[in-house]
């Protein structure tokens, strides 16, 4: 994957639904966002990490993974490098039990997870 083909790929932004959910109350927000897509045969995840205190997300990660190649490579937008790491080693509210990481559900078919 070459990485800087990689980032002209667009971000994809927060959805509506995402945007009201940003505004609930503490116990029902969740910790992160998730867009997945099929962009140039990669599923490309993009994730936002949210931050409680000002009910705002920022765009954290962007995960490009190829299924073929059974490879991924994630870039640190706030770092702005590049990490090998797989998300659920990534710094951030990840755990369901903590935060869950909300994703659409018209998304989440695009979403494939091996154990």
């Amino acid at each position: 994957m070459k990485r800087k083909e990689l980032l002209r790929i667009p971000v994809q932004m927060l959805t509506p639904h995402m945007e009201e959910l940003l505004q609930c109350g503490q116990d029902r927000k969740p910790g992160a966002f998730c867009r997945a897509k099929i962009e140039k045969d990669l599923l490309v995840l993009d994730t936002y990490l949210n931050d409680r205190k000002t009910a705002s997300s920022q765009l954290s990660y962007r995960i490009f993974a190829d299924r073929k190649e059974e490879d991924s490579i994630t870039f640190d937008t706030k770092e702005q490098k590049w990490r090998i790491a797989r998300m659920d080693n990534l710094p951030g509210a990840w755990y369901c039990r903590d935060a869950c990481t909300y994703v659409e559900p018209e998304e989440i078919k695009r979403i494939e997870i091996k154990g």
